[in-house]
């Protein structure tokens, strides 16, 4: 499972390229960014993804577990979520 999210309407940077950023554009980019790559398993009973972490935007997440909350909603609409910050789920 790949997983990308990003904030609507990202500013541009000043430079063409990546590596041409400054350190405050690139800490914006950042922070309005989250990617990870995983293997994941369904617990249908509690309405949970477990995300096996592979790869991740933010080196931490890489080798651990995620669990993410799921919901279906109207027709064709899947819905993720967190558990509140500091809360695990039960």
């Amino acid at each position: 499972m790949s997983v990308h999210i990003m904030r609507s309407a990202r500013r541009h940077c000043e430079s063409e390229t990546k590596l041409g950023a400054s350190d405050a554009e690139m800490k914006t980019a950042y922070e309005g960014c989250e990617a990870y790559l995983s293997m994941h398993s369904v617990d249908a009973t509690r309405h949970t993804i477990e995300h096996k972490v592979l790869g991740s935007l933010f080196p931490n997440w890489t080798g651990s577990k995620q669990t993410r909350f799921y919901a279906l909603e109207a027709t064709n609409r899947f819905v993720l979520s967190t558990a509140p910050i500091g809360a695990l789920p039960t």
